[in-house]
């Protein structure tokens, strides 16, 4: 359920955003100055569907990301952090102040530069939610597993070795570490091949940081 309500909020979240975005680009380009004050005063309002959405999706992904310690986990709790930040510090700001100068049809200098901030905070915004959409769907199993799944079928354990990477493991039902201690298993979990992780068994992505290929095993 916690899986769905994330998924569900994260794309809310990375729709609403698109939309802010491109209906932005399209009424600075084209339009008049009463359309672009309607669509200013249109993601102001939108702020109500948006926040709500991202708060759900931070705080679902940190509750079930808490004690993963994988590549893709760990890197989508940085982004995820970025993007509130982000989020909070420019785009909300950015939005009130266009809303106003649009509406009082002002469009100085101080409006393009904002709007200029604003349109680069989104961008940006859009590629990590991407990048965590992409790795969401990595972490459940939804893509790069669909070959495994035609031959071996749904639920059969499969450990697959990454080019100078972590073990992924998928379907693992029963982890134990090396004090035969059992430890929470996931549906994907990319395990450490390079024996420095500070986080054993977990890949903590260390063998980026040391450089670390296959053939040194």
């Amino acid at each position: 359920m916690k899986t769905r309500v994330h998924a569900i909020a994260g794309i809310i979240g990375f729709l609403s955003i698109l939309s802010f975005w491109t209906s932005t680009l399209f009424s600075e380009v084209f339009g008049t100055p009463e359309m672009i004050a309607f669509v200013k005063n249109m993601i102001l309002w939108g702020m109500f569907v948006l926040i709500p959405a991202m708060a759900i999706a931070g705080a679902s992904g940190m509750s079930m990301g808490a004690k993963r310690a994988d590549v893709p986990g760990v890197a989508k709790k940085k982004r995820m952090s970025i993007i509130a930040a982000n989020g909070l510090l420019i785009l909300l700001p950015s939005a009130v102040f266009l809303e106003s100068r649009a509406s009082a049809e002002i469009f100085d200098t101080w409006f393009y530069a904002i709007q200029a901030l604003e349109l680069a905070s989104g961008a940006a915004n859009l590629a990590m939610m991407g990048l965590n959409i992409r790795d969401g769907l990595k972490m459940t199993g939804r893509i790069e597993s669909a070959p495994v799944r035609q031959a071996t079928g749904s639920n059969v354990p499969v450990i697959d070795e990454r080019d100078n990477g972590p073990l992924v493991a998928k379907n693992v039902t029963v982890l134990a570490g090396s004090d035969q201690q059992t430890l929470q298993a996931e549906p994907v979990m990319a395990l450490c091949r390079c024996g420095a992780s500070k986080n054993k068994p977990y890949c903590d992505g260390t063998h980026h940081d040391i450089n670390w290929r296959a053939e040194d095993r």
